[in-house]
């Protein structure tokens, strides 16, 4: 039995062979399969019962072959391959030359449309699990980066068409360098954002050893002893952290409004707000052939349930609304900047 890389292989190969019946098979790669041909052993003059195509290949197939996917459809799509048949003998048919060109203008942008670059800054708690799920299976060369020493260590990020993740927006556009292209990221308002961060924390059904400190204590801590922690500080301001911190070096919190204002002023980020997510599904629309709305995936239910009365009613004091003023007026201004 065959051993395939994954289930995205496995499923790709075992649709491909399944429907060619007794006809050639071509494949990124044989793993002992019988009656398959690899990409390297290609050739211009073997008419393919079905072509397994990795989305990661597809644009670097010869000319000829991309000429005759026309005559193909799409049987099975995931996130790694489209698996193509050619219809069967009984059924094919001569496509006009009007057709045909209109039906590989229609693959070749949809494979356009997947390769395309497209970045994303996941501020937590901003519903970017949704947003990272779409960018998953609407793109080619898909790379989540969880923190940021996971991107700094990556030596060739422009490797990827499309990098998703909790990392400073300098470093992003310093590791693309001259290769930077779009990139967009979701802001929230930053009490709402806080307290479902608290939330997610102190869900049931987390793993605490999963968690870094800040979490932890989060958790564990009541939230008037947490907002005199350290780490208070750093999850009050996420947004203004992720967006205006220099790549390199401290920074002042005017110097990271100040150089976030300038980034999305440039062009160099788009800004989209939860609070109302037409214009990013619209967005995702343009740019990733996105169909529909964002599942709402992730979120804590009972929300009250994770804060004491006591705390419920800590939120509505003006001390702890303090803590918030800088980031709220941050946020206020990339919102008004986003509506421009």
């Amino acid at each position: 039995m065959a051993i395939y890389p994954d289930t995205y292989w496995q499923v790709a190969y075992e649709k491909a062979l399944r429907v060619a019946g007794n006809g050639p098979v071509l494949v990124p790669e044989a793993f002992g399969e019988a009656g398959v041909t690899p990409y390297s052993q290609i050739s211009s003059t073997t008419d393919y019962e079905v072509i397994v195509a990795h989305k990661d290949a597809l644009l670097s197939f010869p000319r000829w072959l991309v000429a005759r996917l026309a005559e193909y459809e799409t049987v099975l799509e995931n996130s790694v391959f489209f698996v193509l048949r050619r219809p069967r003998t009984e059924g094919r048919f001569q496509l006009a030359t009007s057709v045909a060109q209109a039906h590989m203008t229609e693959i070749m942008h949809r494979v356009s449309g997947l390769s395309a670059q497209l970045d994303f800054v996941h501020i937590p708690k901003t519903a970017g699990t949704s947003i990272t799920q779409v960018l998953r299976s609407k793109s080619i060369g898909y790379q989540y980066f969880s923190t940021h020493q996971e991107l700094t260590a990556c030596t060739d990020i422009n490797v990827y068409s499309t990098v998703a993740g909790h990392f400073y927006l300098s470093k992003l556009l310093e590791k693309r360098g001259s290769n930077a292209g779009d990139v967009f990221t979701v802001i929230r308002n930053p009490v709402d954002r806080f307290l479902s961060a608290v939330g997610h924390a102190r869900r049931a059904e987390e793993n605490p050893e999963s968690f870094g400190p800040s979490m932890k204590a989060m958790r564990t801590m009541s939230l008037p002893e947490f907002m005199d922690t350290k780490f208070a500080g750093v999850e009050i301001a996420q947004t203004s952290w992720m967006l205006g911190h220099p790549s390199r070096d401290g920074s002042t919190l005017e110097e990271r409004f100040s150089l976030a204002e300038d980034y999305v002023r440039s062009g160099q980020i788009k800004i989209f707000d939860q609070s109302n997510l037409a214009p990013l599904t619209e967005y995702l629309r343009q740019t990733r052939n996105h169909v529909g709305g964002l599942s709402t995936l992730n979120r804590t239910q009972n929300k009250a349930n994770a804060f004491t009365i006591e705390e419920q009613a800590f939120c509505g004091s003006n001390e702890f609304k303090a803590h918030f003023r800088d980031e709220i007026s941050f946020y206020n201004m990339l919102c008004s900047m986003s509506e421009n």
